[in-house]
């Protein structure tokens, strides 16, 4: 197990989890309790572990859609699942099996492959397509990406209207210097 504050997991590792976490007193004990465990559940196979601070780094707390911390979410292997609230030990004693047998079932997937490859059946591109590579840092990295095309397209609205603008000050001018008015008073 890997512990890394604030940086994405890069790891090949089969299991990767992800512990949202906030400043509060009440929290730290329970953050230490899940760390205790976890540290524990490392005898088993190895796994990588993200802590992130959601103060820190609110766009990810969002992007998952939590609502409560402390929060575990195992994002790899798929499917992605989200343990939350005071009892996440309790919790990852009833699913830790589950997600030790989704590893095995996904290291067996990869074997097989390795090996179509070796007979050159085309794995590659299934592999390429198919399997999650960096899970973290590709939500991150679309998450940013999100944020920078809705501001562009914010930009792009304003630029539009600002543009519009323009063009109706210019036309009422072009249609004055046309059709020049002449006011005449009757005194």
């Amino acid at each position: 197990m890997q512990a890394s504050q604030g940086q994405p997991i890069n790891s090949e590792a089969p299991l990767q989890l992800l512990l949202f976490v906030d400043e509060r007193p009440k929290s730290r004990l329970q953050i230490q309790q899940i760390r205790s465990y976890l540290k524990q559940l490392q005898l088993e196979y190895d796994f990588e572990l993200q802590v992130i601070d959601v103060g820190k780094q609110p766009h990810l707390a969002e992007h998952f859609k939590l609502v409560a911390t402390p929060a575990l979410i195992k994002i790899h292997p798929e499917p992605r699942q989200v343990l939350a609230g005071s009892n996440i030990v309790s919790q990852l004693k009833t699913w830790w099996s589950r997600w030790h047998a989704s590893v095995q079932s996904h290291l067996r997937l990869q074997e097989e492959l390795k090996k179509a490859a070796e007979y050159d059946l085309g794995a590659e591109f299934f592999k390429q397509s198919h399997l999650p590579n960096n899970s973290l840092a590709t939500s991150s990295e679309i998450i940013q990406l999100t944020d920078e095309v809705f501001r562009l397209k914010q930009e792009k609205q304003q630029l539009q209207e600002q543009l519009l603008f323009k063009e109706r000050v210019i036309g009422m001018l072009v249609h004055d210097l046309r059709n020049p008015q002449i006011f005449y008073s009757w005194n």
